[in-house]
């Protein structure tokens, strides 16, 4: 410690001792003097400084470049560079190792440094007083940046530090007032170490073509040009710092949201897509439990499943009309979500697509929709009311298990399967009439339904799971069309409840387990033949 802090005094010394001699000497004294130049500046417009194993080339443009191999050498306001107020552009060529101390300070007319990946570290005071440089890109390949090498470059706004870079000197950056640092992802470099405040931070990921970057206030940039790549769950920029992600900014150009972009940013609470993303990924927002609002732009026609899953405290959302099927638990666990419109392109609702979407109240299938998955909207205890429309054909296991607010259903037409479990713990259903193309209802299909009162199963139904009605305790009717094989075994219910019925034109015939044949209706009864009435097919009973 004692030894680098002799190490920093000496250099402190030697930046004011340097100021100071370079004051005493005339302008037109400084540039004239001689640095070893091998051909005039008079005759070619060009000077030429040979440096051990470098070549430093100024020409008349103000253009310094600087050729060879190897390391270049320390100078103490000696190079050929050093006060130089002619050189606006620093080309450093391939092949250079390092840059030396005091290289190029106070070069104040310098705003212009190419840097090649060959370069390995840059000295103390390598641009020290450099004022008119505004930006500066560091290269991968840089490991150490030198004490004050940045001191006082007072217009410099940006700089970019690779994570490579391990080691950087005392007050590198002193002085410089409008800096922002972008730090490449993985550096373990600090304000402390920098010297600048930590809101003057960035840090940066270089993705394909996109870039994304994260600012001390929370709000993560993404930039570029095309489709953002799909992640696993733990290595998206967002994921890494996903507790200092509260605000998501994708700039117009990116065509996609990749899946699991966005994974478990449990502080992101605003994001804007811009119009021209087309899909949203798989998982793209799964568990961002802060996010209350989400707007997708129109231009988006495919959301990946499980995309908004877990956002527990979002309450709206517009799905785009060009969306046209909802992926599996897409909005699983959105337990705030009140309304939902799903647009009239859609073709199908994925399984658990709405599972426990807990505020959800109604619900309206539109006409395309030709399927609704295992568990769709499982769980969303607070469902009353649901319009599914004549187009469906197919409604999964547990569709609408445990959604206990819902008082009635209509089950359409096409449907020919009630799955396992389609109803079960629905408790304020107190009716349902099952279509006359149903073949089969699965088992646990309306178990505790404890208000059930009355069923009507039509005579296609030709297969019934086990417990299909068990824990209906309230249930005093079942209809069975003539002609149904079914039993109370079957049935899983008593017989006394099950009653046998015939529609015959608009009169309907009702034969209870006690024998009591019931005929109600309004109009003429048509004439039967001596063996064809529901009298003469039951009269055995």
């Amino acid at each position: 410690m004692k030894k680098q802090w002799k190490r920093l005094a000496a250099l402190s010394s030697a930046v004011v001792m340097a100021a100071g001699t370079l004051l005493y000497f005339p302008t037109d004294t400084l540039q004239n003097i001689s640095w070893g130049i091998t051909a005039s500046a008079e005759e070619t417009g060009t000077e030429t400084w040979n440096e051990d194993n470098l070549t430093w080339t100024l020409t008349a443009d103000g253009t310094m470049t600087i050729s060879g191999e190897g390391a270049m050498k320390n100078y103490f306001n000696d190079s050929p560079a050093c006060n130089n107020k002619n050189i606006k552009k620093v080309v450093i060529e391939d092949g250079i190792t390092s840059i030396g101390d005091f290289a190029f300070s106070d070069c104040t007319s310098l705003t212009n440094i190419t840097i090649p990946e060959s370069v390995t570290s840059i000295g103390d005071a390598a641009f020290f007083g450099c004022r008119s440089l505004t930006s500066i890109e560091i290269p991968s390949n840089v490991t150490s940046i030198g004490a004050y090498a940045f001191r006082s470059c007072t217009g410099l706004t940006s700089i970019e530090i690779p994570e490579g870079v391990t080691s950087i000197g005392d007050d590198a950056f002193l002085g410089c007032d409008k800096l922002t640092v972008n730090l490449e992802n993985g550096s373990e470099l600090t304000s402390e170490n920098l010297g600048v405040d930590a809101s003057k931070i960035r840090t940066y990921w270089n993705e394909g073509d996109l870039t994304w970057t994260l600012t001390a206030d929370g709000t993560l940039t993404i930039s570029g040009t095309g489709a953002m790549k799909d992640y696993d769950t733990d290595d998206s920029s967002a994921t890494q710092k996903k507790d200092n992600v509260n605000k998501v900014v994708i700039e117009n150009g990116i065509t996609s949201i990749g899946a699991y972009a966005f994974y478990d940013c449990s502080s992101l609470t605003s994001i804007e897509i811009p119009e021209g993303v087309t899909s949203i990924g798989e998982g793209a927002f799964y568990d961002c439990s802060s996010m209350t609002s989400i707007t997708i732009p129109g231009s988006v026609t495919s959301i990946g499943e499980g995309a908004f899953q877990g956002c527990s405290i979002l309450t709206s959302i517009t799905i785009p009309g060009s969306v046209t099927n909802i992926g599996d638990a897409t909005f699983s666990g959105c337990s705030s979500l009140a309304n939902i419109t799903i647009p009239n392109n859609v073709t199908s609702i994925g399984d658990s697509a709405f599972f426990k979407c807990n505020n959800l109240t109604s619900v309206e299938i539109p006409e395309n929709v030709t399927s609704i998955g295992d568990a769709a909207f499982s769980y969303c205890s607070s469902l009353t009311d649901i319009t599914i429309s004549g187009s469906v054909t197919s409604i999964g296991e547990g569709a609408f298990a445990g959604c206990d607010k819902l008082t009635s259903i209509e089950i359409p037409s096409g449907v020919t399967n009630i799955g396992d479990a389609t109803f079960q713990g629905c408790s304020g259903l107190t009716s349902i009439e099952i279509p006359s193309n149903v073949e089969s209802i699965g088992e646990l299909a309306f178990s505790n339904c404890t208000v059930l009162t009355s069923i009507t199963i039509p005579k296609s139904v030709a297969s019934i799971g086990k417990n299909a009605f068990d824990g209906c305790t309230d249930l005093k009717e079942v209809l069975l069309e003539n002609g149904s094989t079914l039993t109370s075994e079957s049935l899983g219910v008593d017989a006394s409840i099950i009653k046998t019925y015939w529609n015959e034109g608009n009169l309907t015939w009702t034969l209870t387990a006690d024998g009591t044949l019931t005929i109600s209706g309004k109009g003429a009864m048509k004439n039967y033949d001596a063996n064809n009435s529901p009298v003469a097919q039951k009269q055995t009973a």
